[in-house]
């Protein structure tokens, strides 16, 4: 009985790390535990580095959904591409060392290698996920046939594009529709490994009956890879040896194949803007909580300090747009951002001035937010007439 015990214990380690993945510091994680209430995840710098960190997703059971999406890894401007954005999912920003800025007239060849877009054969930028890659390696390519004025409207459109909640939707329901019978058979085979074999393991021992265990084990992990490679093509069709690594591993070992629906959902929305997908799956509250903090980081982002002036301007012109981007979004969906950037009410008396990004509250006036870094504390004067104003009406 102890090969048995032994044997359960290594399938539920390997499956553990199966449901670990990795969340770059520009994605944001949308998990439904049981199907129905949606939580918002992101990166854990305790959990891994600048880059990103580890997210666990649901272990026990599979029943859940995980969506990752993503900001633009570049910004983009008529002129220029960097590899810089000002916009962050946390609030803080990484420092970069070698930024790059290249004019579209001089990008002569377009490549992906993972996660990786080299431009004229040297690494540009790295993306959240190869799906995204593929997005970004699209896009150069269509703006460097176009003039500046073509290309700025261009530019809009495609970020106008990822904050269409319809075709989110849509695609999510095309998504369920498709992989419910690959549910179903995910937690089949999660019941199987570890509720039925270690009951059967304990009851007639492992060596009696272990090739009958493995023969039904390997079934539903073969024909739930069969599934999942077609869903998969359908879905993405241009990731081909993604498409065919991850299949092999289920077949290899049947732990992985649990996970099926994780690995072709977690890229799904991928390209579509957070706030987009937000608004699909949370409700009022929710939505606009994280509304109020799209719109900060957009108002007040935390700017790094480049020697090229030509990469602040293109940063500047990139989240100009998108903040006219998500202004006309949120107006569509009923939501002034005049409220969302409501000051907070002082905490007592000598609070004397707030930061707008994090809302640290000060006691002191003209100076600069020590959480921040490079954001001016705004004084609490407009606040507190506000608050008299609601005295009196109370009285």
């Amino acid at each position: 009985m102890s090969e048995g015990i032994n044997l359960f214990f290594i399938l539920l380690f390997f499956y553990l790390v199966e449901c670990i993945f990795w969340l770059h510091r520009i994605s944001a994680a949308f998990v439904s535990f049981y199907g129905r209430h949606w939580h918002l995840f992101f990166s854990n710098k305790c959990f891994g580095n600048d880059n990103g960190g580890f997210f666990l997703a649901n272990p026990l059971p599979p029943l859940g959904t995980v969506y990752f999406c993503s900001l633009l890894p570049v910004s983009f401007s008529s002129t220029h591409v960097c590899s810089q954005i000002s916009q962050t999912l946390i609030n803080d920003i990484k420092i970069e060392e070698n930024v790059k800025l290249i004019k579209y007239d001089e990008i002569k060849s377009v490549s992906t290698i993972d996660k990786n877009i080299f431009i004229n054969g040297d690494m540009f930028v790295k993306c959240s996920t190869s799906t995204q890659a593929i997005f970004i390696k699209d896009i150069l390519l269509r703006l460097i046939s176009l003039n500046n004025e073509q290309r700025e409207n261009e530019i809009k459109r495609i970020v106008q594009e990822t904050f269409d909640v319809e075709k989110a939707r849509e695609r999510i329901e095309t998504y369920n529709d498709k992989s419910y019978k690959l549910r179903i058979c995910c937690n089949l085979l999660f019941v199987y490994i570890f509720m039925i074999v270690p009951v059967l393991v304990y009851f007639y021992g492992t060596i009696k009956i272990f090739i009958l265990l493995l023969a039904l084990m390997y079934l539903l992990s073969i024909s739930i890879a069969i599934v999942f490679y077609f869903i998969h093509k359908m879905f993405y069709s241009a990731q081909r040896s993604d498409r065919i690594i991850d299949m092999v591993k289920m077949i290899i070992f049947p732990p992985t194949a649990v996970r099926a629906n994780d690995f072709l959902s977690l890229n799904l929305l991928t390209n579509y803007h957070p706030l987009a997908v937000a608004q699909i799956l949370f409700d009022k509250i929710k939505f606009d909580k994280y509304s109020k903090k799209v719109v900060i980081d957009l108002k007040y982002p935390i700017i790094n300090n480049f020697e090229n002036e030509q990469v602040t301007l293109t940063n500047r012109w990139h989240r100009s747009n998108l903040e006219n981007i998500v202004a006309a979004f949120l107006h569509n969906k009923s939501v002034d951002m005049k409220n969302l950037l409501i000051a907070p009410f002082p905490e007592n008396v000598s609070c004397k001035s707030y930061c707008p990004r994090c809302e640290t509250q000060y006691i002191v006036q003209g100076d600069i937010c020590s959480v921040c870094g490079t954001i001016e504390l705004i004084p609490f004067k407009a606040n507190k007439v506000h608050i008299k104003k609601s005295k009196h009406r109370r009285k």
